[in-house]
């Protein structure tokens, strides 16, 4: 009994010191090659050592959580290529702030030519100083464009002066005098078409085309009283070719050409020189004559002739200063 009882208690020792040697025993390096007879466990968790009898077991050791990356912007970022996206700030707005992609829309239409233009056609207003200072004849020239190359023009001509200089071109002596035979002042009008060749309304070079109807009244008189009267309509198709300069406002046109008389109204002297009677029979195409003077007994009485020394034609020009709008 003594000899069996003596090899339970070393049997129990021994146990007991191999357990203990094999809880101090390190374990093996991470790689190292396994020993031969050896318990083997994970890396990362060492394996429980056994616990005497009547004691709990220890807790078994927890590896360490791995390193959490960190946040923090580098001391020397590496700037971005032209190949890497730049990060956007925007990612960090709620999406109700974030700003949006322009979409895509197709190009505006071009320009129409016509969008700046006023749908009132352009219009001109001027005077002939020339012809109311040499002719005592005022146009008031009125034109508006039709068309781009196309204006309609009418001229309503005022008889403002009795006298004018241009009678002395008839050889007309002081007691001659002309006055409107219409409505007042107003002799008449005139009605033209101007083609402009550079397609632009009242500038640059004008082609006209004129009918004119100006109604006049011609009379003779001295101290005694009066020595003869007659009328005379001056209807003429008249073609001239003019220019236009503007400078904003102000416009100055300048025209001349050729007239072609219509009416025939012939008027000539009859019966003696002592005597003389005025008639419409038998006279010449290119006669119509006023008588300018009295028979005195001594001297014959002087005619003028009111028509053009190259009747039927005649020579037109106008210069005109206005304004264009």
């Amino acid at each position: 009994m003594t000899t069996a009882g003596s090899s339970v208690t070393g049997l129990t020792i021994l146990l007991f010191v191999t357990s203990a040697a094999w809880a101090q025993t390190p374990p093996a390096a991470e790689g190292a090659a396994p020993q031969s007879g050896s318990a083997q466990f994970p890396p990362e968790t060492a394996a429980p050592a056994p616990s005497p009898i009547g004691e709990p077991a220890p807790r078994p050791a927890t590896s360490p959580a791995p390193p959490q990356p960190s946040t923090a912007a580098p001391e020397n970022p590496r700037p971005a290529t032209q190949y890497e996206a730049a990060p956007t700030r925007q990612l960090d707005a709620p999406p109700e702030q974030r700003s949006r992609e322009p979409e895509p829309t197709e190009p505006p239409p071009p320009p129409d030519p016509k969008a700046g233009r006023s749908e009132r056609p352009e219009m001109s207003v001027r005077i002939d100083p020339f012809n109311w200072l040499l002719n005592g004849r005022l146009g008031l020239e009125l034109e508006v464009a039709a068309l781009d190359f196309l204006t309609i023009e009418a001229i309503p001509q005022f008889v403002v002066n009795q006298q004018p200089p241009g009678l002395k071109l008839y050889s007309a002596p002081d007691t001659v005098y002309q006055k409107s035979n219409g409505l007042g002042a107003l002799a008449g009008a005139s009605l033209g078409l101007g083609f402009w060749l550079d397609g632009k309304p009242l500038r640059g070079t004008v082609i006209r085309a004129v009918l004119t109807n100006y109604a006049l009244a011609y009379n003779s008189h001295d101290d005694t009283g009066e020595i003869d009267r007659t009328t005379y309509t001056e209807r003429q198709v008249q073609a001239l070719i003019g220019s236009h300069a503007r400078w904003g406002a102000f416009t100055f046109a300048g025209a001349l050409g050729l007239g072609y008389e219509l009416t025939k109204q012939r008027r000539c002297l009859t019966g003696t020189a002592a005597n003389p009677v005025p008639s419409t029979a038998g006279c010449k195409d290119d006669e119509h004559l006023l008588l300018a003077s009295r028979v005195d007994g001594v001297n014959p009485p002087t005619a003028v002739n009111l028509m053009s020394p190259l009747f039927p034609v005649s020579f037109v020009g106008r210069i005109s200063v206005g304004a264009a709008f």
